[in-house]
């Protein structure tokens, strides 16, 4: 059996977040089960533009200069925009911003963090850098970090 890691209140800040990019973005956000192993995909008008996984942080996006994810959600997000030709987005809301990157890119990977789920001393991760991501700002327009 596997083990759920996702809680109610998870699926409650990814809605949350889902619920602000579908207006700024004129999109749906289709919740999708656990067979796709990401979030969401994202559709205009009923067609599938995106596939979209989402991470809710409880810092802000300055505190580090990077964020740490597990291959096996990278690997995902990369096989389904491969197989599909749709782009595949990590979202990521941290307190003071929500920002996106492309994950059908080549990524470096790192043994490293704690796997307190599993009971390991790490696992493979890539780390991304806060500079690539896409962010909005407060007037709705998107910018760059770099």
């Amino acid at each position: 059996m596997v083990k759920i890691f996702e809680t109610e209140a998870d699926l409650d800040n990814e809605q949350a977040v889902a619920a602000v990019l579908e207006k700024a973005w004129d999109a749906e956000f289709k919740k999708l089960d656990r067979r796709y192993h990401v979030d969401f995909l994202i559709c205009r008008e009923g067609n599938g533009v995106a596939w979209a996984e989402v991470k809710c942080r409880t810092h802000a996006s300055t505190d580090w200069p990077t964020i740490i994810l597990e291959l096996d959600k990278c690997m995902k997000l990369s096989q389904l925009a491969y197989e599909t030709g749709l782009p595949s987005i990590l979202i990521v809301k941290w307190t003071d911003r929500i920002g996106w990157i492309n994950m059908h890119r080549p990524f470096a990977v790192r043994y490293t963090g704690k796997n307190d789920r599993y009971g390991m001393d790490g696992s493979p991760c890539t780390i991304l850098a806060i500079s690539d991501f896409t962010f909005k700002d407060g007037d709705g327009n998107e910018f760059r970090c770099s």
